[in-house]
C-alpha cells in the first residue's frame, strides 16, 4: 500500500524552463576550483555534484568584459585568467544593447543561470543573462 499527503501547493516563480527558480550563493571563487580545476576530485563525482546541486541555479556575480561574442560576453572573473573564465550568453532582449550598455575592460555585475563547465579550459557556461549594473572601465595607467 502507498501512502501520499497532499497539499496545497505553494506558488514559485518560474523560471525559463518553467521550473522553480532557485539561487546559489556560491561565489565563482567557490566554484571555480571545484568545477575548473581537471583533477579536483573523480569526473563522476564532479558531475553528479554539477547536476544535483549547481546546474540551472542561479548566481549574481561581478567581472570584468573581456569581449563581445555572437551571444553574449565573455568575463574575467579571476585577476590571473589569460583569456575569461565566463562565457556568458545574454537574453536576445539585452543582446543588441550590449554594445552601447558596457565596455571592453568594464566592470558588470550580472544575473545568470549555471549551465555548464569546462575542467580542461577551465570555463564556466552561463545562460539566460542579463546585465544588472555597469561600472566604467578602469582609466589607462602612464
Amino acid at each position: 500500500m502507498v501512502a501520499a499527503h497532499l497539499a496545497d501547493s505553494l506558488p514559485h516563480a518560474p523560471s525559463f524552463d518553467g521550473g522553480v527558480t532557485e539561487f546559489t550563493h556560491e561565489s565563482f571563487d567557490d566554484l571555480f576550483p571545484i568545477f575548473c580545476e581537471r583533477r579536483s576530485m573523480p569526473l563522476g563525482e564532479k558531475a553528479a555534484l554539477w547536476t544535483g546541486k549547481y546546474y540551472g541555479k542561479w548566481v549574481r556575480w561581478t567581472g570584468v568584459v573581456r569581449s563581445f561574442t555572437q551571444s553574449g560576453l565573455t568575463i574575467k572573473q579571476r585577476p590571473q585568467a589569460v583569456t575569461f573564465d565566463i562565457s556568458l550568453w545574454v537574453e536576445a532582449d539585452q543582446l543588441a544593447q550590449l554594445p552601447a550598455l558596457v565596455k571592453r575592460g568594464g566592470r558588470v555585475t550580472y544575473l545568470a543561470r549555471l549551465d555548464s563547465y569546462d575542467d580542461i579550459f577551465q570555463k564556466l557556461y552561463l545562460t539566460h543573462g542579463s546585465i544588472l549594473a555597469v561600472a566604467d572601465p578602469p582609466a589607462p595607467k602612464h
